[in-house]
């Protein structure tokens, strides 16, 4: 499942030549006779081997184009801001490097294309945190039989909705606490397919654990997994384009863990904070198994998303414990446009504004003003991470949101985070994040 990007591009290489080739109209032609004017239907005739000419140089540029490499940059800056308030300040309970704060979350720069029609590659490196680290760094062959499409690289693995749609087109700052579970990004290769209504994908793919900081190295002491999803679209709405809609999936994971231990933890929906629940290392998990299942349902403006995922694990020397996480979210476009689905991958993508913001004099002297695309949001997630002899703690996390779309790649954001440890103090934690992004 391609995530080829889709901001503006920039070609590089030796320019494709375009002729704009109109069909000759063939019944004009052959209503004509040497008998009724000689000249014209000669010139016709004439019209007509300069337009074959033509379209073969057409197609030979195009055989060409294909054979070489395209190139199109990408890239993306997400600037975010942090203020907090509430008991586990104080208490230290989940903020011990709790603090307000300004950083870039992601500054991501790369390159993507094609080459000989059938291969698809993607390169991209984030620069955030004063480090560069991969993300997505893979190559992609298509149009396969049975198989349809294959991915050899690092990329996401095929889990979670959420996940799988890009940071730029999320509808929260932050992914939800469910996130503690998910795999994310590893070096693998996947198989994926979708069938010819574009009703049911399915993605399977093996990999392995490895550091996202250069060199690259995958952990040679275990840490493989075998992770499969599959989605269904009983219901899409062709005559809209998709603004009525109702999503279903589900994915398994099988993961090997690798000497070093497993670890679940997770900040709540903001990437300053302290983790609000963390088990602690678990050096003697052999494996664990992820399974979850995710609903989703547009009717026109309004959208509802939710998944649920279990965690079973299997250790060595204490009892085998089972976590559980899920968030449920709601979403509004104030403005008037639905949230775009993806039907070759089964996830959502980017929506484009009915009205870029704007604001302009015109020649009369008054103001004209185009509002851009407004959403508000809410989000409720519960994390469980208490069981046998794990005690990593249960927290609730509600969050609110607002975003301002200027264009389709350019948007402001704010959210409000309100989060519960359940725990004797019952600590919480106040937030407000803001975010100014960009890509293309």
């Amino acid at each position: 499942m391609a995530g080829m990007g889709d901001g503006g591009a920039v070609e590089v290489g030796e320019p494709v030549v375009s002729y704009p080739v109109t069909e000759p109209n063939y019944a004009l032609i052959s209503s004509f006779s040497p008998d009724d004017d000689p000249g014209l239907a000669g010139r016709l005739a004439d019209l007509e081997r300069e337009w074959e000419r033509a379209r073969e140089r057409v197609e030979a540029e195009q055989r060409r184009a294909a054979s070489r490499p395209s190139i199109s940059l990408r890239g993306r800056a997400h600037l975010d801001t942090a203020l907090f308030s509430g008991s586990a300040l104080e208490t230290g309970n989940f903020a011990d490097n709790t603090e307000n704060g300004t950083k870039f979350r992601r500054t991501r720069l790369g390159a993507n294309g094609g080459m000989f029609d059938v291969y698809r590659y993607q390169i991209e490196m984030d620069f955030a945190d004063s480090r560069a680290s991969f993300r997505d760094v893979y190559l992609e062959m298509t149009d396969l039989p049975l198989l349809q499409t294959i991915r050899i690289g690092h990329f996401k693995e095929p889990a979670s909705l959420e996940e799988l749609v890009s940071s730029n087109h999320i509808t929260f700052m932050e992914r939800s606490v469910l996130n503690a579970f998910i795999p994310a990004r590893n070096v693998g290769i996947q198989t994926s397919r979708h069938n010819d209504a574009q009703t049911a994908t399915f993605a399977m793919g093996f990999f392995r654990d490895g550091s996202t900081t250069p060199p690259t190295t995958t952990n040679q002491n275990g840490g493989n997994s075998l992770t499969l999803r599959g989605t269904m679209l009983p219901w899409y709405d062709e005559a809209s384009e998709g603004s009525r809609l109702f999503h279903a999936g589900g994915f398994y994971s099988y993961r090997d863990v690798d000497r070093d231990g497993l670890r679940f933890r997770q900040r709540p929906d903001n990437s300053f904070s302290d983790r609000i629940v963390d088990t602690g290392l678990m050096a003697d998990a052999v494996d664990w198994h992820l399974l979850g299942v995710e609903l989703a349902m547009v009717h026109g403006p309004f959208s509802v998303q939710s998944e649920y995922v279990k965690a079973l694990v299997t250790r060595e020397e204490a009892a085998d414990p089972g976590f559980d996480a899920l968030y449920v979210e709601f979403s509004y476009w104030l403005t008037g446009e639905h949230r775009v689905y993806r039907r070759s991958s089964g996830r959502f993508d980017r929506v484009t504004p009915h009205t870029n913001f704007f604001r302009i004099r015109e020649d009369d002297g008054s103001i004209s003003m185009g509002p851009g695309a407004w959403q508000v949001a809410y989000r409720f997630g519960y994390i469980d991470l208490i069981d046998a002899s794990v005690d990593g703690g249960r927290a609730n996390v509600h969050t609110m949101g607002l975003n301002w779309h200027l264009t389709r790649n350019a948007r402001l954001m704010a959210n409000y985070v309100h989060a519960n440890r359940i725990d004797e103090d019952a600590s919480y934690l106040n937030a407000v994040t803001m975010r100014a992004q960009f890509d293309f």
